[in-house]
């Protein structure tokens, strides 16, 4: 199970929020492995916040079975997962809803073949909206970059990403960056 999640805002809040989320996410996947309800309970713990203002967060959660050749994940407001090595998006899931907009939400789970050799990237728009100049690297620069590295080890494919994403940016970056790669390992 692996969940990457992002939360509207900047500073010791969002930093806040974050930490909530998070905790929320842990208590909650002790219970259950559906992505979908996963995300509705987060949902729920966020609406639910006392003094609360609207906290908004993206999520989008991805569970693998070692051995089988399925992916089953779910996403509430969030970039869609790329499947490595073919670097494309996997088939959009339906409507989708930032955690925290809505009292009730309905997510689905979606679930696509994940064959031998394949894998995923997850990340943040944080990888895809950095600038350089007046320039955004977008899905098709962070596509470029991941190109060449799709059939190295996953902590490789993550760390030289970052390496590069950073080294192509202006600094400061304006957004928090984070990529999850997974390659579930032959059986």
């Amino acid at each position: 199970m692996a969940i990457v999640g992002d939360v509207v805002g900047h500073g010791p809040e969002a930093a806040r929020l974050a930490t909530f989320v998070r905790a929320r996410f842990a208590a909650f996947a002790a219970n259950t492995s559906d992505p979908a309800e996963l995300l509705t309970m987060a949902n729920s713990a966020l609406v639910d916040r006392p003094g609360r203002r609207q906290e908004l967060v993206c999520a989008v959660c991805v569970r693998l079975h070692p051995g089988e050749e399925t992916v089953c994940w779910s996403r509430a407001g969030h970039p869609l997962p790329l499947r490595i090595p073919e670097l494309v998006e996997l088939p959009a899931d339906g409507s989708t809803f930032l955690l925290g907009a809505a009292e009730r939400i309905e997510l689905q789970n979606t679930e696509s073949p994940l064959t031998r050799g394949e894998g995923l990237v997850v990340y943040t728009d944080g990888a895809t909206d950095v600038r350089r100049g007046r320039e955004v690297l977008g899905l098709d620069g962070l596509s470029r970059v991941l190109a060449p590295l799709s059939g190295l080890r996953a902590r490789v494919i993550a760390n030289e990403t970052e390496r590069s994403i950073l080294g192509w940016a202006d600094r400061p970056i304006r957004d928090d960056l984070c990529l999850l790669v997974l390659k579930p390992k032959a059986m």
